[in-house]
């Protein structure tokens, strides 16, 4: 089996309602047993990956590749502290199983997010990777502040951020975008730096005035919360 994980911090809410994963491949060999992939929920507070916290096991065959999957876990996972790891275990069988999600090409900025289990140990990419890869796991957790935000969540909320890595804009696509919904940018420190009032279903934010790096786009409405990642290059 194979492990991977996608750091995230700055975080204001208290429980992780699911997982929004862009897929790539996703190919079942077979049914039932381990064709399928195990999502995590990961401790933060530490250089790599802690306990995990929830999981959930979907079939490989349930999975669309090539697109945007939401995994809902069956009771929100709650994390203690600002940071946490997101990810995925697959299981290698015979006849073989494809799985992949996508991930960000190598940046010479050198910022790196993506972890890997190796031989039962963490590494992140550029420490197992030669040359040195620098990239994140578009693997995005949908953030709930309390039990009223979980109960308001809408399976049906989705959120797509594009293109990734930008430049200069990036566009907010709110399938459920109404008069409550709101973009907030945030660093990897924690920081709130721009609030947005979001106008239709595709909203362009201006990213220009912002360095290079890796920052967290909260999306909040009455009708949930997503939190995506995205790379200003």
């Amino acid at each position: 089996m194979s492990e991977y994980a996608e750091y995230y911090t700055g975080l204001t809410g208290s429980s992780i309602s699911g997982l929004e994963v862009y897929v790539g491949n996703a190919f079942s060999g077979g049914t039932g047993g381990n064709h399928k992939v195990t999502f995590n929920v990961y401790q933060g507070g530490g250089s790599t990956p802690g306990t995990v916290l929830g999981s959930k096991d979907v079939a490989l065959s349930a999975l669309t590749a090539w697109d945007l999957n939401y995994i809902t876990f069956n009771t929100p996972v709650s994390f203690t502290g600002s940071d946490v790891y997101v990810g995925y275990q697959i299981y290698y069988n015979s006849p073989a199983d494809t799985f992949s999600v996508i991930h960000v090409t190598t940046r010479a900025s050198a910022i790196n997010s993506a972890f890997l289990k190796y031989n039962s140990t963490w590494y992140s990419y550029p420490a197992i990777t030669n040359p040195d890869l620098y990239t994140a796991l578009v693997v995005d957790p949908i953030i709930c502040s309390s039990v009223t935000a979980v109960e308001r969540q809408n399976p049906e909320f989705g959120v797509k951020v594009y293109p990734n890595p930008a430049n200069t804009t990036v566009y907010v696509d709110v399938n459920l975008a109404d008069q409550s919904t709101k973009v907030l940018i945030y660093n990897l420190q924690g920081q709130l730096l721009r609030t947005q009032a979001v106008s239709s279903r595709i909203t362009p934010v201006n990213i220009a005035d912002l360095t290079n790096g890796i920052y967290i786009l909260k999306v909040e409405s009455e009708k949930g919360v997503s939190t995506n990642k995205f790379i200003k290059e």
